[in-house]
């Protein structure tokens, strides 16, 4: 399958993007509380969890990741499910560490197994634009710079100028721009019986 990686500075939303792009609440809040540095989820014919220790032990969970209790020393949760979606991409998340000095190695492994990078930030700085230009330009092509929690810009009313203010860095870096507000996406595919279609748009 594609390898889709999110990622991104953390409190991003990295994690709520990735549960979006799954349709459902698959992680939770955990993925940032879990302390896991990868998370995934990918195809498997059950709904089951795996949370590798870093020790390299790894221990096995029915069910979402969301309702299990996950172990205090996890470094990579597996999220597997019947979802022929998967076959086709792997959602990965994989945040950058929060000191620059580590940030570039993070990097240079998200590259290495990405097909596609959605680099989620809320205003793109100029500190994040330094790393990101080190990205070789084949995964810059079908690379998206992912707006997170626009909903907030726009209560503000400055999404509109945010956009254009990285109009020319996204046409020389990335494939597109795309602002979203994840916990509305999250709630519209959820709630009730079928998609929300006003809030979803």
């Amino acid at each position: 399958p594609v390898q889709v990686v999110v990622t991104g500075l953390p409190g991003s939303g990295k994690t709520a993007l990735l549960n979006m792009l799954a349709g459902q609440n698959v992680l939770g809040g955990q993925g940032a509380q879990g302390g896991a540095e990868v998370s995934e989820i990918t195809h498997g014919s059950d709904a089951r969890t795996l949370f590798e220790r870093r020790d390299g032990s790894v221990r096995q969970s029915v069910g979402l990741a969301r309702d299990a209790v996950w172990p205090q020393d996890v470094r990579r949760v597996r999220q597997e499910l019947p979802d022929p979606e998967l076959a086709r991409r792997s959602l990965i998340e994989i945040g950058l560490p929060a000191h620059p000095d580590a940030q570039m190695t993070r990097l240079q492994e998200i590259v290495a197994q990405a097909d596609i990078i959605l680099w989620c930030s809320e205003s793109f700085t100029a500190a994040e634009q330094r790393l990101w230009s080190a990205v070789p330009d084949p995964i810059k092509d079908h690379s998206l710079l992912v707006l997170t929690m626009a909903d907030r810009q726009v209560m503000r009313g400055i999404l509109g100028q945010t956009i254009a203010a990285l109009e020319p860095v996204v046409a020389e870096e990335f494939l597109g721009l795309y602002p979203v507000a994840t916990m509305q996406g999250l709630s519209a595919l959820t709630a009730g019986d079928g998609v929300d279609g006003d809030l979803w748009a």
